[in-house]
């Protein structure tokens, strides 16, 4: 049997607990990464989420046929079919927007006054008097801007 000086086997120990600690501490970072934390809104500002959202499809969804009803009115076309289809358009989608259960009571005040010039625009489109087409129309724009001052860069609404 071989013997081994004392200081030796005392050094030799010491190597191989300081590897084993150095391993031990060692750590995956990808196993030891931070969960996100949970997050978790009130039923509030998920109803104005949700709102926001749907009212931003709604207007997305008039963007266009807008557009085009104001180039037909520039060129004084507004008995034409393309005038009446843009305008039942609008008509439609902006009927959407009774569905929306939002929390601003101003946001939905300005949607309520919005959905009495859209009720006009629909008398003048039946009555197809250029008269009240071109009325309605510029009511209706006139409510879409009074909204669009306040919510479309304000942060709120739309």
């Amino acid at each position: 049997m071989k013997c081994f000086h004392p200081l030796l086997l005392l050094s030799a120990f010491l190597l191989l607990s300081t590897s084993c600690k150095e391993k031990e501490e060692k750590v995956d970072p990808i196993a030891e990464k931070p969960k996100a934390p949970e997050v978790t809104i009130s039923p509030e500002e998920k109803r104005l989420k949700e709102a926001n959202k749907k009212l931003g499809w709604i207007m997305q969804d008039m963007e266009v046929p807008e557009y085009k009803l104001d180039r037909l009115l520039k060129k004084g076309e507004f008995l034409s079919d393309d005038f009446m289809k843009y305008a039942n358009e609008v008509i439609k989608n902006a009927r959407k927007l009774k569905e929306i259960d939002h929390p601003d009571t101003k946001l939905v005040g300005l949607g309520k006054e919005m959905l009495t010039a859209i009720d006009s625009l629909e008398a003048a489109v039946a009555s197809k008097s250029p008269e009240k087409l071109k009325g309605s129309w510029g009511a209706l724009t006139k409510k879409c801007a009074a909204c669009h001052k306040d919510y479309k860069k304000g942060g709120g609404g739309y």
